[in-house]
């Protein structure tokens, strides 16, 4: 890590029931979630680890000042639990025109609450 180096943060915290009571159907889990993302929680469409990912995708769109399909931003996990963003080729090319280096994300969540949190490091 270089000393001349920028980073940005955002965060979310949401009640976990707020996110069920809002998403809770197939549906709308249909439009916020790729297949393969629907995959890592069958049976369980109101984990916090969705509801985690819902957020970290919001807190890009509104970053980037975006707008578009949330399924263009697909969060798997690697095989330790630690979320893997993958975004579709135009959000990668408006990352770059944002000068964004990178992005990392982070999930946690209890029973009562969800926070996501991303974390951009700007290109100088």
């Amino acid at each position: 890590m270089n000393a001349t180096d920028q980073y940005e943060k955002r965060h979310e915290i949401i009640l976990l029931d707020d996110w069920r009571e809002r998403f809770n159907n197939k549906a709308n889990f249909q439009k916020l979630f790729t297949p393969k993302e629907l995959q890592l929680f069958p049976g369980k469409p109101n984990t916090g680890s969705l509801a985690g990912r819902y957020i970290i995708k919001k807190l890009l769109f509104d970053y980037l000042k975006a707008e578009g399909d949330f399924r263009e931003i697909e969060i798997l996990s690697n095989e330790l639990g630690k979320p893997l963003l993958g975004l579709s080729d135009q959000l990668k090319e408006l990352v770059l025109q944002r000068g964004i280096k990178s992005i990392s994300c982070s999930i946690s969540h209890s029973r009562k609450r969800v926070v996501g949190m991303i974390v951009m490091e700007n290109i100088n």
